[in-house]
């Protein structure tokens, strides 16, 4: 015949804190883990899409609690140039400021000036004489 175990609930509390520790360090390391392959998607993305490593480098990441485990953790990730991800996203009009007729962007094409001894690009009003005495 079996022979019953008799057990104090006292005695089950430190063997559960010590498990509860564990499963709460294991499921904060993986909100942090899964929060940064997030944003090095979302980064990925970006830079595929030919918007540059300075607008990838604004994704952001954060993972709550701060510093400390949790059964209950979150992640958070956000871009701080929202208004460039959506433009770029939804579609829109990108109007140059002070109502100069020309927006200009730099790009690895953008000869380099003449007089700096190639230290520098040109600037638009540089690119647009050049090219009107070639």
């Amino acid at each position: 015949m079996a022979g019953l175990i008799k057990a104090s609930a006292g005695s089950f509390k430190p063997a559960l804190g010590a498990i509860e520790r564990k499963i709460a360090k294991i499921a904060t390391e993986e909100m942090a883990q899964g929060t940064a392959d997030l944003q090095a998607d979302y980064r990925e993305q970006v830079r595929a899409a030919g918007l540059g490593n300075r607008v990838a480098g604004a994704w952001q990441k954060n993972v709550y609690p701060a510093g400390e485990y949790s059964l209950d953790p979150a992640g958070y990730v956000y871009s701080k140039t929202p208004t460039i991800i959506m433009l770029f996203a939804n579609g829109g009009t990108i109007v140059p400021v002070n109502g100069h007729p020309f927006l200009a962007i730099p790009t690895k094409n953008v000869p380099r000036s003449i007089g700096s001894r190639g230290q520098r690009r040109m600037t638009p009003f540089e690119v647009e004489t050049e090219s009107i005495r070639i």
